[in-house]
């Protein structure tokens, strides 16, 4: 199943949307809760059947994309501090 498939099907017990991993779209701001709130999700994931956590998705399935978080870090490969921000909570 795409991406675009699984945000069609809306959330669900296996499928979650999380706008950002970091930041707070109010404040723009990285914040702990937010964070806090994808490791809660990647928990429940791994402690039932597993599931898809797809980040910078709304929970309306509006895609807003990785830009907030991206900019949230200060070297230039975004992308890789991204992913090694999420390595290090998880």
């Amino acid at each position: 199943m795409t991406n675009i498939e699984i945000i069609n099907k809306g959330e669900s017990s296996t499928t979650e949307f999380k706008s950002t991993l970091r930041v707070d779209l109010k404040t723009n701001k990285p914040e702990k809760h937010i964070q806090h709130a994808v490791l809660k999700t990647i928990a429940a994931f791994l402690n039932t059947s597993g599931g898809n956590l797809l980040i910078g998705v709304e929970d309306n399935k509006n895609v807003i994309g990785l830009d907030a978080d991206f900019n949230s870090f200060k070297k230039s490969d975004k992308k890789d501090e991204f992913q090694k921000h999420l390595d290090n909570l998880i």
